[in-house]
């Protein structure tokens, strides 16, 4: 192990040193769970919580907004979305894995942003509708 001294008359190692000091005290690690795993947990969390909400919640109306069909395919897309974001998120973060992890929740998100596309062009597509006021 080589050392010098630097300006204080602190030791200071090469890096041949540092990693052969470093290395004496390694551990072995735990590995993860699978990155599919892991987003299943996190979406499961996520789930959890919005369950908690639910007290909270007008369930009168959002049975009524989900009674559309555009609503339904965009509330479908947007857990879809969140659930394929969270394994490639989870997937990408592994070293060697590839970048093209990051594509996986397109598919899910053109289903949520088209159908709530619709659902803006409503009085156009249900004729009798009425859009919402901004008051």
């Amino acid at each position: 192990m080589s050392e010098s001294r630097i300006d204080g008359g602190a030791r200071a190692l090469d890096d041949d040193g540092l990693i052969d000091v470093l290395s004496r005290r390694l551990t072995p690690v735990r590995r993860l769970p699978a990155p599919w795993l892991r987003g299943l947990g996190w979406f499961g969390a996520a789930t959890a919580l919005g369950l908690a909400m639910i007290p909270f919640a007008d369930m009168d109306g959002l049975g009524t907004r989900m009674a559309t069909l555009d609503m339904r395919l965009a509330a479908i897309g947007a857990v879809l979305t969140a659930l394929t974001a969270a394994v490639a998120a989870f997937q990408s973060s592994v070293p060697g894995r590839s970048v093209s992890w990051a594509l996986l929740p397109l598919l899910p998100a053109t289903l949520w942003i088209g159908s709530s596309g619709v659902g803006c062009l409503r009085q156009w597509t249900v004729p009798g509708t009425d859009i919402a006021d901004a008051r």
